[in-house]
């Protein structure tokens, strides 16, 4: 919890600045419409990062992204994680930090889908991922 509690005041900061307005309880968004495998909804976005809420029902292929970091807090659910030539498990409470240029993808071994918080720096305009094989 205090991990998420770090992750979203340093979103929070980065965007401009803490008050009202830009508090989000992460772990309260749900998907508003009926989704085949990836949801995401955008949560904060400014020059210096992007965060979103993502559900994963099945899981994310192997990809990377040549100019970002991606921080990702997982929110609920559990899967296998491939980071570079590592595979483990992750679940609710835990925290990975994706260097730039790093593979990784996700496979969800929970009933219920993967829910995270993934926050990519700098800024993230949807054109840096890199599928690595065949195209998620």
């Amino acid at each position: 919890m205090i991990r998420l509690l770090y992750l979203l005041s340093t979103c929070l900061l980065i965007s401009g600045g803490v008050n009202a307005q830009n508090l989000v309880s992460a772990a309260a968004i749900t998907p508003d419409v009926d989704y085949e495998n990836v949801w995401l909804s955008k949560i904060a976005d400014g020059e210096e990062a992007t965060s979103y809420v993502i559900w994963i029902k099945e899981g994310v292929g192997a990809h990377y992204h040549a100019e970002h970091a991606e921080h990702i807090y997982i929110i609920g659910g559990s899967g296998t994680m491939r980071l570079g030539e590592e595979s483990f498990e992750v679940k609710a409470g835990d925290f990975v930090r994706v260097p730039k240029g790093t593979i990784h993808a996700v496979t969800v071994t929970s009933e219920s889908p993967l829910q995270v918080l993934s926050i990519q720096t700098p800024q993230f305009l949807g054109e840096d991922r890199h599928w690595v094989g065949q195209e998620n």
